[in-house]
């Protein structure tokens, strides 16, 4: 499908993420559209654009194409992104199904655990006979949060981002397609790479679980920094042991959580206590 004309990529996700791939992109001038499955979180976007800011810089954002007309979104697109929460992954592949065609690269980011596995498995039940290539990167790209309905600030952007396609050998044609506008991407070895290397199975359980009261009471803390004591550390640390040690027997290796820390945001090599809640765009 990738044509000698500037490609075209879709962004699937009005999230903090979604909204800054997309703002990333079109500052390089592709043509981007965004789609949403709700309309009432795009409906400011679609009549006055978004905001996105970097420091002391903001850039309003204008693409080709908003809505949640998901036809609309990816037809004639060669690359789509796929930026949501995985539980909503199943349901995108469901509703894009009809509408794909050959050549299209999916990347979900992230893809979180066997996002990309279960990706091409929804697609085939669903009858989709097009000939696409599924990959999935093992975090965002992006550190961001929104400030306001049309606003998102940029905390920090990774240094390193281990991706896969679900079949390994289109992996180095997916980074040839897409390493210029994402230099930041590295192969990995095979999609249980970047499965078992999905960073937020180890740090979100484990944090929401040891904060539970706090969080049922409505208290209010940041989740990364003062929900991360050193018992939270303590059996972050455990569970991530305990990944790697499947991960090995499934072939596959997959960084420590301070190896993590410390490739992605170029952190002080410490314990992960105090890497965790050192690191400045958990702040």
């Amino acid at each position: 499908m990738f044509k000698t004309e500037k490609r075209k990529y879709s962004v699937i996700g009005a999230g903090c993420g979604g909204l800054v791939i997309a703002e990333h992109l079109a500052s390089k001038g592709y043509d981007v559209s965004l789609y949403n499955r709700s309309s009432n979180r795009i409906k400011l976007f679609r009549q006055k654009g978004y905001n996105v800011v970097y420091g002391d810089r903001t850039k309003n954002v204008r693409l080709s194409y908003i809505g949640t007309d998901i036809s609309s979104a990816i037809s004639n697109r060669d690359i789509i992104i796929v930026v949501i929460t995985a539980n909503g992954h199943k349901e995108i592949a469901e509703n894009m199904s009809p509408y794909l065609k050959d050549g299209q690269i999916i990347l979900l980011i992230p893809g979180r655990t066997c996002g990309a596995l279960e990706f091409e498995y929804t697609l085939k039940q669903s009858g989709c006979d097009a000939d696409v290539i599924i990959a999935e990167a093992n975090t965002l790209f992006f550190v961001a949060r929104i400030e306001t309905p049309n606003t998102v600030i940029v905390k920090g952007v990774k240094k390193t981002i281990t991706v896969s396609a679900l079949h390994s050998a289109d992996t180095e044609y997916v980074l040839d397609k897409i390493h210029n506008d994402f230099p930041q991407l590295i192969k990995a070895t095979s999609f249980l790479e970047t499965s078992f290397g999905n960073i937020g199975a180890i740090f979100h359980p484990v944090i929401f679980l040891i904060n539970k009261e706090r969080i049922l009471a409505g208290e209010s803390f940041n989740f990364y920094t003062e929900g991360v004591t050193k018992k939270v550390a303590y059996f972050i640390e455990e569970v991530n042991h305990e990944v790697q040690n499947i991960a090995t027997a499934m072939n596959t290796s997959v960084l420590s959580v301070k190896d993590w820390l410390k490739s992605r945001y170029g952190l002080k090599y410490t314990d992960i206590y105090t890497m965790i809640r050192s690191n400045p765009v958990y702040k």
